[in-house]
């Protein structure tokens, strides 16, 4: 072991001043009769680094600034010239680094391009998204511009047929006006459940027919109907200007918009049914569902 109380230690050591590779600061370190544990004691150097130091095991050393510290004072220590440790450290730091510097060159092997074009890569959905989302919208903006064409031939072949034919306009649609629109609108006063019910018997019982009743409903506005026919259930959705057609002995009709909806038994208009908005039920003619 050194003497701590011995001072500067380098003044005992001859004054060989060579640079040596690390891998000969061991024997210059036994040549001069020290131990790993006194070099710690003088430098602080912990033994692993002495060790990876002497080993030239320059990746168990820590970062570059503090590595080049300990080759200086460990050759300072054993009177040796670092510069050619410090080259052989150099070296060693440039060829680490060579890996990195070539993957950025264009010659870099495939599966490092391919990880750089991966985000292009999937940037290429947004346009065939873009081209999806524009046929669904143009398919949409059709539907809407066909349904409302529709509703304009409607209203206009029924203006033009009430114009050269004012009385076709109150075949079996007797109880009935038209607003300011040309829309027929019911004059009756409305009625509900029992009084309702009996206001469309009433009606219904002066109908005549030799065969199968004929029930027409029309709708003025969008309106849910259910009918039973004989036994036979239909259910469906009409539109502003819609027409549905049952021909039987009995009829179970339900209406989701009363005050939207025109319903006629052998073209005799029934009247009013209810409010905009009003679900009713009706039976024609009661006396057939016995």
């Amino acid at each position: 072991m050194i003497d701590t109380d011995t001072p500067h230690l380098e003044q005992e050591l001859d004054n060989t001043s060579k640079a040596l590779p690390l891998a000969k600061y061991a024997p210059r370190r036994e040549e001069l009769g020290l131990t790993l544990s006194d070099i710690f004691g003088r430098t602080r150097i912990t033994i692993k680094n002495l060790t990876a130091l002497e080993q030239e095991d320059f990746a168990s050393l820590p970062a570059p600034v503090y590595t080049q510290g300990f080759i200086r004072q460990y050759a300072k220590l054993l009177n040796i010239d670092p510069a050619h440790a410090l080259q052989e450290y150099d070296d060693y730091l440039k060829s680490a680094s060579a890996p990195v510097f070539l993957a950025e060159k264009p010659d870099a092997p495939q599966n490092n391009f391919s990880q750089i074009q991966t985000p292009t890569n999937k940037s290429s959905h947004v346009p065939v998204l873009s081209v999806i989302l524009a046929i669904v919208l143009f398919g949409f903006f059709i539907f809407l511009l066909e349904n409302n064409t529709t509703q304009q031939r409607t209203l206009s072949a029924k203006n033009q047929q009430a114009a050269e034919n004012p009385s076709a306009s109150q075949e079996g649609e007797e109880g009935m006006a038209e607003d300011a629109s040309g829309e027929p609108v019911n004059t009756a006063v409305l009625l509900t459940g029992e009084a309702l019910q009996k206001s469309v018997e009433e009606i219904a019982a002066t109908v005549t027919a030799s065969g199968p009743l004929k029930l027409t409903i029309k709708a003025r506005e969008t309106t849910w109907i259910a009918v039973r026919a004989d036994g036979q259930n239909k259910e469906q959705t009409l539109y502003a200007g819609g027409t549905a057609t049952f021909t039987g002995k009995c009829f179970s009709v339900n209406i989701g918009n009363a005050g939207g909806t025109d319903v006629f038994l052998q073209g005799k208009f029934l009247g009013a049914l209810g409010k905009k908005g009003e679900a009713v039920r009706i039976v024609l003619p009661s006396k057939n569902c016995l």
